[in-house]
């Protein structure tokens, strides 16, 4: 449970009967980094986390001595990375190759690799897939992922073969790894994982997880790099695609994603 607590500025002291996992969301931004237009700028606002294991005699100014908090209303400094909770997950609904394909396109990675002298290593086996549509970063799994789940479940489309035949290099810098994504795409043959992309906008616009982008690039990231390298054509990737699937990636952690769930596709 989070309780707001709302001071005006200066803020005097304080005591408050609290636990100690604090937060600080300045007026300007949500603790997503959103904008919270609506918040008085004269105002910080104190997030406090309670957990029924740490004693409630705690002193709010022992826990976060506001006088020292050099990020504050008026300071430019950026807020201490441990002030933060950061996000642990990120769902995501996809597609993964099958096998054969996998080794494949791990092929075709370090043939790049080699032939356009790249330094970034080819993604793992247990990390290749293609992204259909985001559910958000989030600390553990969100509340809303059940009613989710069951809308995609009701989910009607054919099985359908997806092929990949270009390379190419995105335009701008991954936030995550600092380099350019070097991908795998296709013309027609990605026909079905648009479609399919579709499916899941439809199904989950009735749940919290609506608002996302309705633009859809279908690739597999095959790794990242400081350089680019020119769009070129390759020796078509094939496979059938006859599932999609919920992945969890384990923010921060170089480990294979997790499945949580599983929707076969109708026969063909």
């Amino acid at each position: 449970m989070v309780h707001v607590l709302r001071w005006q500025w200066p803020i005097e002291p304080a005591r408050r009967e609290t636990e100690c996992s604090v937060q600080i969301a300045l007026h300007f931004n949500n603790i997503d980094g959103s904008c919270r237009s609506e918040v008085n700028p004269a105002e910080t606002i104190l997030l406090v986390r309670f957990s029924p294991k740490t004693p409630h005699s705690a002193d709010l100014r022992e826990v976060l001595d506001m006088q020292e908090q050099r990020w504050l209303p008026g300071v430019n400094s950026s807020p201490k990375p441990s002030a933060i909770i950061n996000p642990t997950d990120s769902l995501f609904f996809a597609v993964l190759p099958e096998v054969s394909a996998a080794v494949r396109i791990r092929q075709l990675a370090q043939s790049l690799r080699l032939k356009h002298a790249l330094r970034g290593s080819p993604l793992p086996a247990g990390q290749l897939h293609i992204s259909l549509f985001s559910l958000g970063n989030h600390v553990g799994l969100p509340s809303g992922l059940p009613a989710a789940t069951e809308a995609v479940s009701q989910l009607a489309q054919n099985a359908f073969t997806v092929q990949f035949n270009n390379v190419l290099t995105f335009r701008y810098k991954s936030r995550l790894s600092g380099g350019y994504p070097i991908v795998l795409c296709g013309d027609e043959g990605v026909i079905g994982l648009e479609l399919l992309h579709q499916g899941l906008m439809d199904a989950l616009s009735r749940t919290e997880f609506k608002g996302t982008r309705k633009n859809l690039t279908p690739h597999v990231t095959l790794l990242y790099d400081d350089r680019k390298i020119p769009a070129d054509r390759v020796a078509p990737i094939e496979w059938s695609v006859r599932e999609f699937v919920l992945l969890r990636r384990h923010i921060g952690q170089n480990r294979p994603y997790s499945v949580l769930g599983r929707w076969p596709l109708c026969g063909k």
